[in-house]
Order: structure tokens, then sequence, then C-alpha cells
């Protein structure tokens, strides 16, 4: 912070590759299913789980497709996402071989699954809760999420860090997807940040690229770093605050010093970040 109490630098925070480990929910979610959905629709835990792991990729592809050429005038993330609700538990219950539900009650026994599954799934990065926690002392903190809030909501609460955002962005608080720079655009817009003083934190290089279009600074989390100038990145969420340390104290009214040492602290060099990579893989 400034002596004016004005923010330095707002920092937006993808979920899934930053602050969760997403190749540990998936096992999780389906032993989970398994728990959840057979003293409700027959069927057995194990069947569940299968069904869970072999229909996730078509249900998918099938949600990412209806989001393409995306109109916010006249679409709904909303319905989307009840629709991807519906498909999902539909297909499980063709594999699993029970009746589905009608509609609405498909409806509101993903939620209910949801709501019973995301709380008890443990998948964040060591340290992440932590860096979180430190970087919302410094910084206003949001997230930049593909999930939708109200699930990135449940994922947060056993972490303890739901108070240390200022909002909890998915696609549904604004209405697109992230699919583009439209995205990034849409948060900053409602979050009443420029996006000139932003700084967007993802796992997925094409994320990066829409953020920078949209006129945000962003590092990429990658394991192992990546080299160039051209990606600046992280090994992981833990390593930003040492990062962003020089940048404490400075605001964009200070001009082209703050500019500089933003810059500075995104863009070091790969000699800088493999020497980081290296210390962070180090024992104690």
């Amino acid at each position: 912070m400034t002596a004016t109490g004005q923010p330095s630098l707002t920092i937006f925070l993808d979920d899934g590759g930053v602050i969760n480990d997403n190749s540990l929910r998936g096992p999780q979610w389906r032993r989970l299913v398994g728990d959840f959905f057979p003293p409700r629709l027959g069927g057995t835990a194990a069947a569940w789980s299968e069904a869970n792991g072999a229909i996730f990729p078509a249900v998918w592809d099938r949600f990412i497709a209806r989001l393409q050429d995306w109109d916010a005038a006249t679409r709904s993330y909303q319905r989307e996402l009840e629709l991807y609700d519906l498909d999902w538990l539909r297909s499980m219950c063709a594999v699993v071989g029970v009746e589905p539900p009608v509609e609405d009650e498909c409806f509101r026994l993903a939620r209910e699954a949801a709501a019973y599954i995301q709380p008890k799934v443990r998948a964040a990065y060591p340290g992440a809760a932590e860096t979180v926690q430190q970087l919302s002392r410094s910084f206003p903190l949001y997230t930049a999420a593909g999930g939708a809030s109200y699930e990135l909501k449940m994922m947060f609460e056993p972490l303890g860090i739901i108070g240390c955002f200022k909002r909890i962005y998915g696609p549904d608080l604004v209405n697109v997807p992230k699919l583009g720079p439209a995205f990034y655009r849409a948060i900053f817009t409602d979050a009443g940040v420029d996006p000139a003083t932003a700084l967007v934190v993802d796992n997925e290089p094409r994320a990066i690229g829409w953020a920078r279009a949209a006129g945000a600074q962003a590092i990429l989390v990658s394991d192992p770093v990546a080299e160039g100038d051209d990606v600046p990145s992280i090994l992981s969420l833990s390593a930003l605050p040492a990062r962003l340390g020089r940048l404490v104290g400075l605001h964009p009214s200070d001009g082209f010093r703050w500019k500089e040492n933003l810059e500075r602290a995104v863009t070091r060099t790969a000699t800088d970040s493999a020497m980081g990579q290296a210390k962070e893989k180090s024992p104690d």
C-alpha cells in the first residue's frame, strides 16, 4: 500500500493448477460420487465411481462446445451450468444402468452432490493456502477461475481462505466463459480494477495470453519453470510473494518507477527463475 492507502497491485488467481492440484481432485471425486449416489438412485459405489471417470471427458467436451461463439447479451452461463449438471448425471445413470430422475430432480441432486463432495476434497498444493493469506495482507485478491463461484467457495472453505478474497470470480458472476480475453475484461470491469494494475496468475499459457490481451500483467505457474521473458513463470504459488516483494508500497501514481518495478518483478530472467526453482527443490 502507498501512504494514501491505495493498492499498488491487484492480483487475480486461478484455482486449478495454482491453488488446488487437479490431478488430486479426480480420484477423490470418483470415490465420493460412489458414496453419494447409490443410496439415492441405486447401483453400487464401484459402478458410480467408474461411471464418473468414464463419462467426464465427453461431458466436458460437450460443455465447452456449447460455450463457443459466446454472446453475453443473449446467453446465460448459469443455464449452461444447469445443462452441464443434467448431462453429467444422465450420462452416469446410463453407464450405471439406473433410471435418471426428472430434470428438476437432476439439478437438485447434482448441486447436493457438489455440496457433499467439494468440501471433502483435499487437493491444495503445499503452502498454497498460507501464500493466499500472506498475499492478502499486502494486495487486494480476487479469483479468475473457470469454475463456478459457488463451487470455488466450497473448495476454499476448508482451506480457510474465503475471507482473503474481495470477490471469488467464476464465469457465472460475469456471464462470460473463461475462453478468451473477454472473461478478463469482464471481471476487471466488475471489480473496478484498471487492467494496467492487475496481475493474473494462471497455470495455462493460453490464459496468460488472454490476460495480457485484456491489458494485464501475468505470471505462469509452471513446473518446471518456463524459460524466457516471453512467458514469465514461477514454480508454484508459494514463490509469488518473493517475486512481488519489491512492489509493496508502490502505486501506479508513482509513474514509471512503479511500472518499471512491476515489469522487472514479473519478467525476471530465466537465470533468476532457474535459481529459484533449484532453491525450492533443495532439501532444508
